[in-house]
């Protein structure tokens, strides 16, 4: 590339090249940018990938379960479904009422009925050393249990889907451990009309 001489001439180049070179530089600038509408979409599926949550699959479907014994069983529930866990109380018998009452007692200043929940499950007789209350967001009902373990989690998705292991008849079971630990449904046993009283019979 030569320049032609004289000074008109090398002004009237030089001005050619630099709008040549603003001309391609504004080229590339578009070239290099997506649409308009191409560039919402991105942006929105960038914002979308953002604010999804972050999953942590280890702790997905975990269930907190208190396992306690029960006679010759050892199960386990949902310890959303367990208000407390108290020294064993004896209750007051209450005349009249299905041998499943076992009495009520006083619970934290309210009369709270207490079950023998071994007979429905047929576990037997049961060592009694502790009253589990039973309810999800107040207290329902109690009934007696052997020793109560800390609280400890499982996996959903590693649960056997059997039926009730016991000899008796549970309301709902969530499903078998792979150490044959029985899970109870807590939702279900709040539920069940025998452990209403005067509504004990069988669950509909």
């Amino acid at each position: 590339m030569t320049a032609t001489g004289g000074n008109g001439d090398d002004l009237a180049y030089w001005a050619n090249a630099m709008k040549r070179l603003s001309r391609a530089s504004e080229a590339t600038q578009i070239a290099m940018e997506p649409s308009g509408a191409l560039a919402d979409r991105i942006f929105a599926e960038r914002a979308m990938a953002l604010a999804a949550p972050i999953r942590d699959t280890a702790d997905e479907a975990r269930l907190e379960l208190i396992a306690f014994e029960l006679g010759r069983q050892k199960i386990a529930i949902e310890n959303r479904y367990i208000h407390a866990v108290i020294p064993l109380a004896e209750p007051a018998a209450v005349p009249g009422t299905p041998d499943l009452l076992a009495g009520v007692i006083n619970f934290r200043g309210g009369i709270l009925p207490v079950f023998r929940l071994e007979r429905i499950l047929g576990a037997g007789e049961i060592e009694r050393s502790s009253t589990i209350v039973l309810g999800e967001h107040r207290p329902e009902f109690a009934f007696f249990a052997g020793a109560v373990e800390d609280v400890s989690t499982v996996g959903a998705a590693s649960l056997r889907d059997v039926a009730w292991q016991g000899g008796g008849d549970a309301p709902a079971a969530l499903g078998l451990t792979d150490s044959g630990l029985n899970i109870l449904d807590g939702r279900a046993l709040l539920s069940d009309p025998r452990f209403f009283i005067g509504r004990q019979g069988r669950p509909s």
